[in-house]
């Protein structure tokens, strides 16, 4: 059971009605409120009504009942594009916007492909996303940690909602709603990158070319492989390794000729040589924010030199309050790029006032309220600020017990999440950043140069993409991200991300106007920035043919989800003894299990003792169990766990192999025992 909860198809169809809506909506107001070419509007309308529909989710998420949460927001948006036609001097919508068959085809290509791929890999946080998106669903927005039920949810979940209204009106599982919500927002989100190479490139097959080469761009740390191995020697101790990285247990010198053996991996393992802790949108896209980052900055992008009127400012708001809430590290570049930006045009420039810039910082302005109230990651931090200024124990963090959210970085380090932080100030580590980065930071002079270009040729939202890359990448040099040490290379893929894009620009426009030997150079490098990707890709195509559920998940766990998903009591608790997030992911239920990622001594002490009066002491009223930890039990602890007031909420079992699956009832059972 991969698909569905119900066996019933038609139980796809709210969720279908209501993205049918969305995507109506946002293609009549992107037509009546911009002044975009006729084959963009259909994605760029597509995606802005995605977007919208996400942020408004969350926002009556607090006031609705889920069911009309996830389905109402739908229509407002169809609404709202309606009212836009009012009046209007164009044609409600123009049905030759649906001819664009080079963008229809490359959406569906990626997105069948996505499908079957994500469907056999469960690499990409699972223990993180999969719960998040079943509370969601439930009904608990805004959401409280899915781990532990006395703090807010302090993350960037802003994609996750995606997830969420498709096991909500879409009758599916967590983890095939996670899959589909991927493969959805990385093909839009290279759909829109190709629009913008389009605006440039002018040549549909030239963008063809480029979309595909940005996917497969990355860092280049195989070429460590052709290093002497005595040069190799003296670096391995240049490196502290982080993350999965840490599991190789040998050197930088072996590890990068070693697999990476991960859980939910593909069949054929990744290579250690051709990922990458930095750069590579192919294998980083795949978590889901980031490609949901880029279709709102895209859509910026392409809004920003086509506004009609006033009308803009409200379509503005909405997708910097949407960033906020999904990549906040992009949102604090771009925001801060987009006052630097208008300063510059203003007092050193002194060009002529842009209407549309000035809608654009009027709906920033009023985003950034919204922003750090809404949820999230940043309403975290200015609660963990506000609490430590009054010296008092900050109630909504669920990250480590750092003082500080941001500190001082010197010497100033390339951060790499899997080999550490690197200073530049070392040749040796130096060399290794250089590496794990790629020769794209060597075209960084030619890409700021046309980009300076034209800026004050063309357009300002290209000073404010250019600023903001530079911004990203000194920033992730010198401060370090207290709470989460490797989310600071969010900032360093933004800068790395834009650059590539600019630079496929370059090459194949052939008005860029750069010097020949650039046009000559850049494709080579190109091509060795290319290697990774291709070779993680080959490996990652093996997946198709395995597909999982998620790693520490089976069929008997979807039987349980299946029949018991969304009739739960949102106030009640679930104790999963085996693996914390497994019974919250198939319930829709919170638990008390961790804070951020370390057990709590609690649970340690309660999975390990089990009792009845533990568990109900404990506030539980569910117990998730399975036959493995039942086995380990001894005859007191099975006796508490038989005690006549406890129910069997819902059973699954497999009597050949002696499998099971039982959620307990603690509801009958008294406190006093």
């Amino acid at each position: 059971m991969y698909w569905f909860r119900e066996m019933n198809y038609l139980g796809f169809i709210p969720w279908l009605l209501t993205a049918i809506s969305w995507v109506l909506g946002g293609w009549l107001i992107v037509t009546h409120v911009f002044n975009l070419p006729r084959q963009q509007r259909l994605f760029v309308g597509a995606s802005f009504g995605l977007v919208c529909y996400l942020w408004l989710v969350n926002l009556i998420g607090r006031w609705f009942i889920a069911d009309v949460a996830y389905f109402l927001p739908g229509i407002i948006i169809l609404t709202v594009g309606l009212v836009m036609v009012w009046n209007g001097k164009r044609p409600i919508l123009n049905w030759r916007d649906i001819q664009v068959w080079p963008w229809l085809i490359l959406f569906l290509g990626l997105f069948v492909y996505s499908i079957f791929m994500e469907r056999g890999l469960a690499i990409f946080d699972d223990y993180h996303h999969l719960p998040a998106i079943s509370i969601m669903g439930a009904g608990n927005l805004p959401p409280k940690y899915f781990l532990n039920a006395n703090y807010e949810f302090s993350y960037h979940y802003g994609f996750e909602i995606l997830g969420a209204s498709l096991m909500r009106l879409g009758n599916m599982f967590a983890w095939s709603a996670f899959d589909i919500s991927k493969a959805l927002v990385w093909s839009f989100s290279l759909v829109i990158i190709a629009l913008i190479m389009e605006n440039f490139i002018k040549n549909h097959w030239k963008t063809i070319i480029g979309i595909f080469t940005f996917l497969f761009m990355g860092g280049t740390r195989f070429l460590l492989m052709i290093l002497p191995q005595s040069w190799l020697y003296l670096l391995d101790h240049q490196v502290t390794f982080e993350g999965v990285s840490q599991d190789l247990g040998v050197p930088l010198s072996k590890a990068i000729y070693q697999p990476l053996i991960i859980g939910g991996g593909p069949p054929h393992p990744y290579q250690f040589g051709f990922i990458n802790g930095i750069n590579g949108y192919y294998i980083l896209s795949h978590g889901g924010e980031l490609p949901l980052a880029l279709i709102i900055i895209g859509l910026i992008w392409l809004f920003s030199g086509n506004s009609i009127n006033w009308k803009s400012i409200p379509i503005f708001f909405v997708l910097f309050a949407h960033l906020a809430l999904t990549y906040e590290s992009s949102y604090g570049l771009i925001i801060s790029s987009l006052a630097l930006v208008w300063l510059i045009n203003k007092f050193i420039l002194k060009s002529r006032e842009s209407t549309s810039i000035n809608f654009v910082i009027i709906a920033a302005i009023i985003s950034i309220p919204f922003a750090l109230l809404q949820g999230g990651t940043l309403f975290s931090i200015i609660q963990r600020i506000l609490s430590s200024s009054n010296y008092s124990q900050p109630a909504v963090i669920i990250h480590s017990a750092a003082e500080t959210v941001f500190s001082l970085n010197w010497p100033p380090t390339i951060f790499s999440s899997h080999l550490g932080s690197l200073n530049i100030f070392s040749p040796g580590q130096l060399f290794i950043a250089l590496i794990e980065i790629g020769p794209i930071i060597f075209f960084t002079p030619v890409i700021t140069t046309w980009a300076i270009k034209k800026w004050r040729a063309e357009g300002w939202m290209i000073g404010v993409i250019i600023l903001s890359t530079w911004l990203g990448f000194i920033l992730s040099m010198f401060l370090s991200y207290n709470l989460s040490e490797r989310d600071i290379t969010r900032f360093t893929k933004h800068a790395i991300i834009f650059w590539m894009v600019m630079l496929i620009i370059i090459i194949l426009d052939n008005t860029s106007g750069i010097k020949k030997c650039y046009r000559i150079t850049a494709p080579i490098f190109i091509a060795i920035m290319c290697i990774g990707g291709v070779v993680s890709g080959i490996t990652q195509f093996s997946a198709i043919s395995s597909p999982v559920l998620s790693d520490g998940i089976d069929g008997l766990d979807s039987q349980i989800s299946s029949a018991i998903w969304g009739k739960l009591n949102q106030d009640d608790l679930v104790f999963d003894p085996s693996l914390e997030w497994r019974a919250t992911t198939l319930t829709g239920i919170l638990t008390v299990a961790s804070i951020y990622r370390d057990a709590t001594p609690e649970w340690k002490e309660l999975s390990a003792n089990p009792s009845l009066q533990g568990f109900i002491d404990g506030g539980y009223r569910y117990l998730y169990v399975d036959e493995m930890w039942w086995r380990f039990l001894n005859d007191e602890e099975k006796s508490s766990l038989s005690n006549s007031c406890i129910q069997i909420a819902v059973e699954t079992q497999h009597e050949e192999t002696y499998q099971f699956r039982r959620l307990l009832d603690f509801k009958n059972c008294t406190i006093d025992l």
